[in-house]
């Protein structure tokens, strides 16, 4: 961290150092109130939402379980650019959920150990969530909505 600080301020900063262009916002500070603890999921309303996905993580559980982490980006109304998370293992009770999700997202996979290679292909997929509870497993990816198409029977004329 030092070498951005050097970079900024052109001399290694110390305890007794506070830069001139912070000191202007002390008073801010000190007004500035926040939450008790970070938003959680519990902080919006059930329902469906339009998402975007933001970002897909591949990891390891604390019991070893391979773990997919979603995090989505409410697009629209009043819980715009708010997040919600999804967990969900991966085992083979749960392989088939995994590849549906993964299908209504857009990525096909040949084999499944591509995952990894392919994650970064969900990043910005466009999907409905259905958020039902306030834990990481109530958030639900839905089939994205079909276009309407208009046969020649819906013209009027």
């Amino acid at each position: 961290m030092a070498a951005w600080r050097h970079y900024l301020y052109g001399s290694r900063m110390n305890s007794n150092t506070i830069p001139a262009p912070l000191s202007k916002f002390d008073e801010l500070y000190s007004a500035a109130t926040v939450p008790e603890s970070a938003p959680s999921n519990s902080d919006i309303p059930d329902g469906e939402y339009a998402t975007v996905v933001e970002e897909v993580t591949l990891m390891q559980s604390s019991t070893s379980t391979p773990t997919l982490v979603w995090t989505f980006r409410i697009h629209g109304g009043s819980y715009s650019d708010r997040l919600l998370r999804k967990v969900r293992p991966i085992s083979e009770r749960t392989i088939a959920w995994v590849k549906e999700d993964l299908i209504k997202c857009g990525l096909k996979l040949d084999v499944f150990s591509d995952l990894s290679n392919r994650i970064e292909e969900l990043r910005g997929a466009s999907v409905p969530v259905l958020k039902r509870g306030d834990n990481d497993f109530g958030v639900h990816i839905q089939w994205p909505k079909k276009a309407q198409s208009h046969s020649d029977e819906d013209t009027p004329f």
